[in-house]
C-alpha cells in the first residue's frame, strides 16, 4: 500500500472499510492490489444467488463461474443468500420458445447448482438466508439440502409458503447441528403437515440460542415448538415470535438466562398477557437487555395500570432497550393516554441502563373506520408522545409539561 495506508494492518483497513457502502468499497479496491488484497474477505462475504428471466444467462454464467472457483466468492463467502433459483416463465405450454427457454434453464440449474454450492469453503460459510418459493422443483430443494448440509452452518433462516395452502415444509433439520446457533423461520402459508422438520432441527441442534418464529396465528401445533424446546432443555438467550400460548409461557419459566424478546404484532389474548407479566417477566428480568412488546390491538399487552406495579418491582437493571404501547383511546379524550404516560415516565428512573425507548400507540379496534378518521384530522396525535418525553427531559422551570401532550406513533 503507497501513502498513509501503508501503515495500517489489514484488519484496521478491513475495519475502515466496513462503514463504507459496497460500491465505495469497490472503488477502493479497484485502486491498488494491496488494497484489493486486504478489501476481497469483505467486499465478497455476502454471496446471493438470484436466477431471474429477464437475466437468465447472465446469472447462470455467473453460478458456472462459482462452480469453476473463478471468483473470490468461492474463497470469501460467509453468508449465503437464496433469493430465488427457478424464475417463473409465463404459460410455457402455450409458447414453443418459452418452453425450451424453461427447459433449458432446468438443465443448467441440475448442471450448475451443485458445483457452485461444493466450490464454497466449509471453513468459511457460516450463514443460510433461504426464500423459498412454489416454483421450486424437488430435485432443486434436494440439491440445496445435500450440499448445504455438509457445512457447519452457524445461522439458518427460511421463509417459505408465501400464498400457499397444503405444502410441505422441507427438510430443513438437514442443516441442523451442534455449530447452529441461530435458526430464523417464516412461514406465510398454510403447510398441509405438522411442523415435523422444525422440531427434528431443534432437537439435533442442543447449542441453538437464537430462535425467530413468524407465522400465521391458526397454523395448528404450534405449541409443540415450545414442548420441544423444555424437553430437549434448549436455553434460548433470543427469541422472537408472534405466537403466544400458555406452553411458551411454561418454557421460559422453566430457566433463567433470556436476554432479548421479541414479541410482534401478539394475537394472543388478555389473560395470555396477564401470564407474561405476573410469570414470565419477573422470572426473566435480572438477565434482560432487550425487550420489544408490540400487540396488533389495545388491550392488556400494553403497558398500564394493570402491570406497572410490575414493571417497578422486576429487577430490570440490565435492559438497555424497551418498546412498548400505550392504548390510545380518543373517545375518553385521551385520560388514560395521558395517566399510562405519567405512570411511564415515573418508572423510567428505575431502569439504570435503558438507552432506547420506543413507544407506539394501538388503535381500539371497535373504532370504525370513518371514527378514526375523524379522530385523526381532529387531532395531532402522532405529535403527543415525543412532546411530552423531550418536555420530561428538559423541563422548563416556567412551565411544568402535560402527560397530555404525547403520543409516539399510531400502531394499527
Amino acid at each position: 500500500m503507497s501513502g498513509p495506508l501503508s501503515s495500517l494492518s489489514v484488519e484496521l483497513v478491513q475495519e475502515i472499510a466496513a462503514y463504507l457502502d459496497t460500491h465505495d468499497q469497490a472503488a477502493v479496491r479497484a485502486t491498488c492490489s494491496a488494497l484489493s488484497a486486504a478489501l476481497d474477505p469483505l467486499l465478497f462475504s455476502a454471496l446471493t444467488l438470484n436466477i431471474r428471466n429477464e437475466s437468465l444467462e447472465q446469472d447462470l454464467s455467473r453460478l458456472r463461474a462459482l462452480g469453476d472457483g473463478t471468483t473470490p466468492y468461492s474463497h470469501y463467502a460467509r453468508d449465503l443468500h437464496i433469493k430465488q433459483l427457478t424464475p417463473y416463465f409465463w404459460n410455457p405450454k402455450q409458447d414453443p420458445n418459452i418452453a425450451d427457454r424453461e427447459a433449458y434453464c432446468h438443465s443448467q440449474l441440475d448442471e450448475l447448482l451443485k458445483p457452485a454450492l461444493e466450490s464454497l469453503r466449509v471453513d468459511k460459510l457460516q450463514s443460510v438466508r433461504w426464500v423459498g418459493s412454489s416454483y421450486e422443483r424437488p430435485s432443486v430443494v434436494e440439491i440445496l439440502l445435500d450440499t448445504l448440509a455438509k457445512f457447519q452452518l452457524r445461522d439458518v433462516a427460511y421463509t417459505f409458503g408465501a400464498g400457499l395452502r397444503n405444502f410441505s415444509i422441507p427438510a430443513v433439520d438437514r442443516l441442523s447441528g451442534p455449530s447452529l446457533k441461530g435458526f430464523q423461520v417464516i412461514i406465510l402459508g398454510r403447510p398441509r403437515d405438522r411442523l415435523d422438520p422444525i422440531h427434528r432441527l431443534l432437537h439435533r441442534s442442543p447449542n441453538l440460542t437464537t430462535l425467530s418464529l413468524l407465522t400465521p396465528p391458526d397454523i395448528p401445533y404450534l405449541e409443540e415448538i415450545w414442548r420441544c424446546l423444555q424437553s430437549t432443555s434448549i436455553h434460548l438467550a433470543e427469541l422472537t415470535t408472534n405466537y403466544v400460548s400458555i406452553q411458551l409461557h411454561d418454557y421460559l419459566t422453566s430457566y433463567t438466562g433470556l436476554q432479548r424478546i421479541v414479541l410482534s404484532v401478539v394475537h394472543a389474548s388478555h389473560d395470555m398477557a396477564d401470564v407474561f407479566f405476573q410469570r414470565v417477566l419477573p422470572h426473566q428480568s435480572a438477565s434482560l437487555v432487550e425487550l420489544r412488546l408490540s400487540p396488533r390491538d389495545a388491550g392488556h399487552w400494553s403497558f398500564g395500570g394493570h402491570n406497572v406495579n410490575i414493571f417497578r418491582v422486576s429487577s430490570l437493571s440490565r435492559l438497555e432497550t424497551l418498546e412498548i404501547t400505550l392504548d390510545w383511546t380518543p373517545r375518553d379524550s385521551y385520560r388514560q393516554l395521558d395517566n399510562d404516560l405519567a405512570r411511564l415516565l415515573n418508572m423510567l428512573p428505575r431502569l439504570p441502563a435503558l438507552r432506547t425507548l420506543t413507544i407506539e400507540c394501538t388503535i381500539d379496534s371497535s373504532l370504525s373506520s370513518q371514527e378514526l378518521s375523524n379522530y385523526l384530522s381532529e387531532d395531532g396525535t402522532e405529535t403527543r408522545v415525543m412532546s411530552a418525553l423531550l418536555a420530561a427531559e428538559n423541563p422548563q422551570p416556567t412551565k411544568q409539561p402535560k402527560p397530555s401532550e404525547v403520543c409516539s406513533g399510531l400502531h394499527a
